[in-house]
């Protein structure tokens, strides 16, 4: 296993605000590779803005590539982040850790026009309906900057609150009026005892 981190100058920068593209082919089949995925202040920066957030200060990836059968990529680990967000109860900036696990699959694209390909009994995989298809290795590459990104998305609570803080509506609820059933205004017709 080999360890490589994102200053290392291991991976190539694609589109997006934090992207480390990882060349399937530098994989062999049955190994693994293990990444430590940091990113710099200004792609912090850009996390931050393209998911809304008041401030991103760390964010890491800890992920572990596995090569399988067909040239599949196995992509395991956490995420792990400190962010800043605003609570939606009180308005207030709070900082959060996240830390989030990663299980995702990549499959090579099919060759457009290419017929099916056998499927060798002894790479047969099997799936289950729980699992997602593998999203596809798009020209030899996998952006695992773009995962870490993705699940750190995931993992974010869409109403967040400061811990500790609750919320009330603030609004007294009225006592609704009871509907006056029919026979209420029989009621007043009612002749007066005595009579």
């Amino acid at each position: 296993m080999v360890g490589k981190s994102a200053g290392s100058g291991d991976f190539s920068r694609g589109q997006g605000p934090f992207s480390r593209l990882f060349v399937a082919d530098d994989i062999q089949r049955d190994r693994s590779v293990m990444l430590d995925l940091v990113a710099t202040p200004a792609e912090c920066e850009a996390v931050a803005r393209e998911l809304g957030l008041e401030a991103v200060r760390s964010l890491r990836g800890k992920l572990t590539v596995l090569r399988q059968a067909r040239g599949v990529l196995q992509v395991e680990g956490e995420v792990q982040a400190d962010i800043e967000q605003i609570c939606v109860v009180t308005l207030e900036p709070f900082d959060s850790k996240v830390v989030e696990p990663v299980s995702i699959k990549f499959a090579p694209e099919a060759a457009p026009g290419a017929p099916p390909r056998k499927v060798d009994v002894a790479e047969a995989v099997e799936v289950s309906m729980d699992d997602d298809p593998p999203d596809p290795i798009i020209n030899g590459r996998v952006d695992l900057g773009a995962v870490v990104v993705e699940f750190l998305s995931l993992a974010l609570d869409p109403y967040p609150r400061k811990p500790g803080v609750a919320f009330e509506t603030g609004v007294v609820a009225e006592e609704e009026p009871v509907a006056e059933s029919p026979f209420a205004a029989l009621a007043g017709l009612k002749r007066p005892e005595g009579r």
